[in-house]
């Protein structure tokens, strides 16, 4: 039986919703070290972007290819297309922000989990798609809310 269209926009929120909690390691930030409010702030605004451009990816998606929604591999493409483009643009541009003083370590553990994570969900797909499995970016969700952030960490 195949999940409803719901589950599948849903598992692609989450991916955006994990990946603003992050930055890319692979580019240290040389910006001015920010307040850990104005961290989670601004890191909160970049993954509300993110979820956004989620949800209009993924409605032309359904609008151009709603037969392909009825299949595991287009759900997974869905993922491909939809879901993870607006991840890596995330974690590049909270890697952008200036990490807090004092919080470089938590937050470059954050950093190389999400990093982690969107290689395996890219690796495959179909890892954020199981409802009731542990998806590859639920430790950096975790990761995310217990640093502080909102939108970021919630995985809906």
């Amino acid at each position: 039986m195949r999940k409803p269209i719901l589950i599948v926009l849903i598992a692609a929120l989450a991916i955006a919703a994990a990946a603003a909690g992050c930055g890319d390691s692979g580019s240290a930030s040389s910006a001015a070290p920010l307040t850990k409010a104005q961290f989670i702030k601004q890191g909160d605004a970049i993954c509300a972007k993110a979820d956004k451009e989620q949800v209009a990816a993924y409605l032309d998606f359904a609008k151009d290819e709603p037969k392909k929604l009825e299949t595991k591999s287009g759900e997974e493409e869905l993922v491909t297309v939809a879901g993870l483009p607006p991840v890596q643009e995330a974690i590049e541009e909270i890697g952008a922000l200036g990490i807090p003083e004092g919080d470089e370590s938590e937050v470059e553990a954050l950093v190389t989990g999400m990093e982690k994570a969107l290689e395996e969900a890219e690796a495959d797909p179909s890892k954020v798609l199981e409802s009731s499995a542990v998806t590859p970016f639920d430790k950096t969700d975790k990761m995310a809310r217990e640093y502080g952030f909102v939108a970021c960490g919630d995985t809906l």
